[in-house]
C-alpha cells in the first residue's frame, strides 16, 4: 500500500496547487474588473469637468474667499 500513499499523497498536493493557482487567478480578475471602473471613474470625472469647466472656477473662488482669513485674521 506504500505506492498507493505515495500516489494520494502526489494527488492532494497536485489538487491543493490547482486550487491555490485558481484563487490566485479569481483576485487577479477581480483587481483588473476594479483598475477597469477606477478608469471609468476618471473618465466621468473628466467628463463632467470638461462639461463644467467655466462653473468650477467661479466655485473655487468663492470656496477661497470663504476660507482664506485675511490678514486680521477673520475669515471673509
Amino acid at each position: 500500500m506504500g505506492i498507493l500513499d505515495k500516489f494520494n499523497d502526489a494527488s492532494r498536493g497536485v489538487s491543493e496547487k490547482a486550487k491555490s493557482i485558481s484563487e490566485a487567478n479569481n483576485l487577479k480578475r477581480k483587481i483588473l474588473y476594479e483598475e477597469e471602473r477606477i478608469v471609468e471613474i476618471f473618465t466621468d470625472l473628466g467628463k463632467k469637468y470638461y462639461k463644467n469647466q467655466m462653473r468650477i472656477p467661479r466655485l473655487l473662488r468663492s470656496f477661497v474667499m470663504i476660507s482664506i482669513p485675511d490678514a486680521e485674521g477673520s475669515r471673509k
